[in-house]
């Protein structure tokens, strides 16, 4: 009997080093919940953003502003105002263009994807919160070339400072599923 006491001594810095490990490998994996495009992205044009800024971003972007989802573009949608393919686009790029042309619906590919468990509306915080686009996807506008990665991450904290920046509710379940 002597020994049990012993033995719960040493163990008690095991348990506290295993929850201690526990909990950071628990908020690495919720963090990375928040940082889902960590992997480069290749669109199918070379888009120029600074070609296009005076446009602005909802010409493209067309949900931006009424909806909860902004939208991806497609290279269909270039043709509206486009006759011919805009710059000097590579052989594979001119292809896409040729077929964006037709019936075949090309699309540029999503950099950031907000986590399943968090309901984000572009509409909600471009409109009626007068948010500018740069506050979460930095200056892409100034891009001359697609960014293979975003211009900025955004986690939850840079969420939460910003509600409170503009006196705006942190409230869980108003963002979170």
């Amino acid at each position: 009997m002597s020994q049990t006491p012993i033995l719960r001594a040493r163990t008690w810095p095991v348990v506290g080093a295993m929850l201690i490990i526990g909990v950071g490998v628990g908020y690495g994996a919720f963090a990375a919940g928040f940082i889902k495009n960590t992997r480069p992205v290749s669109q199918p044009y070379p888009f120029n953003h600074v070609a296009h800024a005076a446009a602005g971003c909802s010409t493209c972007h067309h949900g931006v502003k009424k909806q909860a989802h902004a939208g991806l573009p497609t290279l269909n949608a270039c043709h509206d105002c486009h006759a011919t393919a805009p710059g000097t686009p590579d052989t594979q790029a001119k292809e896409m263009w040729d077929a964006a042309a037709g019936d075949d619906l090309v699309s540029f590919n999503r950099l950031t994807e907000v986590p399943q468990h968090v309901f984000f509306s572009h509409r909600r915080h471009v409109t009626l919160g007068a948010q500018k686009c740069t506050t979460c996807h930095g200056e892409i506008a100034s891009t001359e070339t697609p960014p293979r990665l975003p211009e900025r991450t955004v986690v939850m904290h840079d969420c939460i400072a910003c509600h409170e920046d503009n006196g705006v509710a942190v409230d869980c379940t108003a963002c979170h599923k």
